[in-house]
């Protein structure tokens, strides 16, 4: 099992075979792109994800 906070429901898909909604994270004192933050859980990963985290690193702060 994985869990997915802030990706977007076709990125999800895309690693994920099974991707359940649990819930989109709302604050009232949080400004505009911090609220309707999707979490997900997700199992069956389509893609070997351990390699795709280590092809990722390098791009976080791009």
């Amino acid at each position: 099992m994985w869990i997915s906070l802030g990706n977007e429901d076709p990125m999800v898909e895309y690693f994920f075979e099974e991707k359940t909604l649990v819930k989109m994270i709302e604050h009232k004192y949080a400004i505009g792109e911090e609220n309707g933050i999707p979490l997900y859980i997700c199992r069956k990963p389509k893609v070997d994800i351990e390699q795709s985290w280590k092809d990722y690193r390098p791009h976080i702060f791009d």
